[in-house]
């Protein structure tokens, strides 16, 4: 079990274990606030400059979603139990919270897989150099341009200075985190993690299944 498994165990385990602790309603709308704070930062990821500089970029596209999740999680279910009151025992309820809460975890564990994914195909030109030359930065720019979504994990201005470097003189990938940190983390840390986990293509395998959101795509290769 590598990282990425252990973060995936972890998030639907506390999904599952949030609802049978808080009930329905409060994980609900904090998991909901996460999927839509989540693609928002995907897309504008300039509001990843909010978070310490200190934490790597590519965590740091889920730390300010989360972090307005649990906000509105809490505030959220104190004003809803303090204005209604559900027929519900409490037993039902934590079974509820459970089911649903720890079903929303896996939705949310397989919309930042996708991400991953997306950011791994935009990156694809890089696994079959050892220098980065103007062709592979165009390909990858390319490619970004038809994955938007991926932005806070492939940002365009580290593809902007990778391609005003490598037109001067080739970027030998053991040089990449000197021009792009988010990227040289993904290529480094998180494609290799992806590659080699046991429970993402479980997870990509069924989330492909999910109604709108879902659909069949291929983890990242290692390099």
């Amino acid at each position: 079990m590598n990282l990425v498994d252990l973060a995936i165990v972890v998030v639907i385990g506390l999904g599952v274990l949030i609802g049978w602790r808080n009930g329905l309603v409060g994980p609900l709308l904090a998991e909901g606030t996460f999927l839509l704070s989540y693609w928002i930062v995907a897309t504008h990821p300039s509001l990843v400059g909010i978070i310490p500089t200190g934490i790597p970029r590519p965590l740091a596209v889920l730390l300010l979603p989360a972090a307005l999740a649990l906000v509105v999680g809490f505030v959220g279910r104190t004003f809803f139990m303090s204005v209604f009151r559900l027929p519900l025992t409490r037993t039902l309820d934590k079974l509820l919270g459970a089911a649903a809460n720890g079903a929303l975890a896996f939705v949310i564990v397989y919309v930042v897989l996708l991400g991953m994914v997306g950011a791994g195909t935009v990156l694809d030109p890089l696994t079959r150099v050892r220098s980065i030359q103007p062709s592979q930065v165009t390909a990858m720019q390319m490619l970004l341009a038809e994955n938007p979504q991926v932005a806070g994990f492939v940002p365009a201005g580290e593809l902007g200075q990778l391609a005003a470097v490598s037109s001067v003189h080739p970027v030998a990938l053991a040089q990449l985190g000197q021009y792009a940190q988010v990227i040289n983390y993904y290529e480094n840390t998180l494609r290799p993690q992806l590659a080699t986990s046991r429970l993402a293509p479980l997870v990509v395998q069924y989330g492909a299944r999910l109604p709108i959101i879902g659909r069949h795509v291929t983890l990242p290769q290692p390099h």
